[in-house]
């Protein structure tokens, strides 16, 4: 059961549901429920709903609506007819050519209601009577119950809703909030619909792939609607299967709710070409072959992203098949590799070498690398168990390497050491 509550201090009452007792008021009012004053569709979607919530009807006559501005003056008085509410029923009131549902006094001489800037109040007066005011975007002197509500933000279907359940504490920022626009319904606890997508993906010219939305998934709640180059879907399912010659360019999903709330997110296709790039296996790393700027390294089995860097080693989480996409220095496209598979994770492949040491091992953070003899060229680069590399250098004429990672979490290291005669890899743990 939940209880919906209203302006005391202003003569309103409480409006009990179910099994909860609650004494009801002599003198009820009508309240400000929902409105609307900043939708980017235009001014037509402007609207104020009252509500009321006594156990009798109650009449609109000399009730009047003052829209406010930020800096306190009223820039508009409405003039409400005389009309009945009855019990537990909205009254609408909408501008001038309003697309706005159930609407029940249309103003024909007003189209812009409300100011668009997102920030003022609305104040509803029974004669000279205040009988609620609610300020919005910042607290305005004189029309403000304790704090100010949200802002009103210029996104679609979502408008400024008086909470469903709780007292009326007085405070306008506690009572309302950013809701899915329900114009003369009750209000629904929704917040606009945040729609998840998996990111950018990646797809050989000419072969097909899947879209899906990782949420929301509820198809009884939801429809879905996908579009993109020559392509358009009402598909009512949360994965759209088998896109055939995939076309590169931006794939947008909209997602909609029966109470025509919305929420959107877009995605980009990136065919791409295999060309010279190579991958080679260095124990439990993938490393690029060719120089590059940037690397973009992505699953083959998914075609989803895992890791972009400027260096060209990669350590896989699971075995699988993976590949890489080089980028040039001006961000365009230029190499992709094929695909590798991986099939060591977790097994043990890095041999310990004699001829050179990483001392010590385990390390509280300070390290050396000893290589036995003088070596003219030394590569070393450590990566973390992500394969992200936190340390790398390249000395000439040397025999000993330090380095340290005590500013690093504690964990699992992986060193790479190359010089001309050989190559090395070694496990390095941090305690």
């Amino acid at each position: 059961y939940y209880v919906q509550a209203y302006k005391v201090a202003y003569g309103a009452c409480y409006k009990t549901i179910g099994d909860t007792a609650l004494v009801v008021f002599s003198e009820c009012s009508i309240v400000i429920n929902e409105f609307n004053t900043n939708n980017p569709i235009g001014k037509s979607q402007d609207f104020v709903e009252l509500y009321n919530p006594n156990t009798s009807s109650i009449s609109l006559k000399d009730y009047t609506i003052l829209a406010i501005d930020k800096m306190g003056n009223i820039y508009r008085t409405i003039t409400l007819p005389d009309a009945i509410i009855a019990p537990n029923e909205y009254f609408l009131v909408c501008g001038k050519n309003s697309s706005i549902a159930n609407c029940d006094y249309e103003i024909s001489q007003i189209e812009d209601l409300f100011s668009n800037d997102g920030v003022g109040a609305i104040a509803l007066f029974d004669g000279n009577k205040m009988k609620d005011v609610v300020a919005y975007g910042q607290y305005i002197q004189n029309y403000t119950e304790g704090k100010a509500a949200t802002f009103d933000t210029i996104t679609v279907s979502v408008g400024i809703s008086r909470a469903l359940s709780g007292f009326d504490t007085d405070n306008n920022a506690t009572d309302f909030y950013q809701a899915c626009i329900t114009p003369g319904q009750e209000n629904v606890d929704y917040d606009a619909i945040d729609v998840v997508l998996p990111g950018d993906i990646f797809v050989l010219y000419g072969g097909d792939t899947n879209l899906t939305v990782l949420s929301p998934i509820d198809t009884t709640m939801y429809t879905y609607l996908w579009t993109g180059p020559h392509f358009y879907s009402t598909e009512q399912s949360p994965l759209i299967a088998n896109i055939q010659d995939s076309i590169a360019g931006l794939y947008n999903l909209q997602v909609a709710n029966e109470f025509a709330c919305t929420g959107s997110k877009s995605m980009n296709i990136w065919p791409v070409e295999f060309l010279q790039a190579t991958i080679s296996q260095e124990g439990e790393f993938l490393r690029a072959n060719a120089g590059a700027k940037t690397y973009i390294w992505f699953n083959c089995d998914t075609q989803v992203i895992l890791d972009t860097t400027s260096e060209g080693y990669f350590k896989p989480s699971e075995n699988g098949n993976y590949g890489v996409i080089e980028v040039s220095s001006n961000g365009m496209y230029r190499d992709t590799s094929a695909c590798i598979n991986i099939n060591n994770v977790d097994i043990t492949t890095i041999e310990e070498h004699d001829e050179i040491l990483v001392l010590p091992n385990p390390t509280n953070g300070f390290c050396k690398i000893l290589l036995g003899d003088f070596h003219e060229n030394v590569l070393v680069q450590v990566g973390d168990a992500t394969g992200k590399i936190v340390f790398k250098t390249n000395l000439q004429s040397t025999k000993e390497v330090s380095f340290n990672l005590v500013n690093y979490p504690k964990g699992l290291y992986y060193v790479s050491v190359s010089t001309n005669q050989t190559q090395r890899f070694f496990k390095l743990v941090k305690k």
